[in-house]
């Protein structure tokens, strides 16, 4: 599984990719439950490695935890800032709750109702 995520974020656009598999992570260690991790170097089969944190966002899940609550916001946060980086704030936004550009951007790349995971690119 680690190469295709390798892959995946290699082929994505901006280095972010949402999972939607539960126990896709069950052999990586997380810290805690509804934190990122810190920074996972992954290597495939090649010992090619990448950089990467990993949010639980439990979008699918109905009851919010204090720790989901926690993991979204950072996701969200991380997400935004690379927005910023690759200077798609065009309205100069301070708040990515509140940016409309942003949202979209944030809900094409994951859909709030399955994901499980947001993985973004060191």
């Amino acid at each position: 599984m680690t190469n295709e995520i390798i892959e995946l974020l290699e082929q994505s656009e901006y280095g972010i990719i949402a999972i939607n598999e539960p126990n896709i992570f069950l052999d990586v260690c997380l810290p805690a439950e509804g934190c990122a991790s810190d920074v996972a170097i992954w290597y495939d089969d090649n010992k090619k490695c990448k950089a990467i944190s990993i949010y639980k966002v439990d979008y699918q899940k109905e009851e919010n935890t204090q720790n989901q609550v926690v993991a979204r916001a950072k996701a969200v946060h991380h997400c935004f800032a690379i927005y910023n980086a690759l200077g798609l704030n065009n309205n100069h936004a301070k708040d990515p709750f509140r940016s409309k550009k942003f949202i979209k951007f944030y809900e094409n790349i994951c859909d709030c109702s399955k994901t499980v995971y947001i993985v973004v690119e060191q």
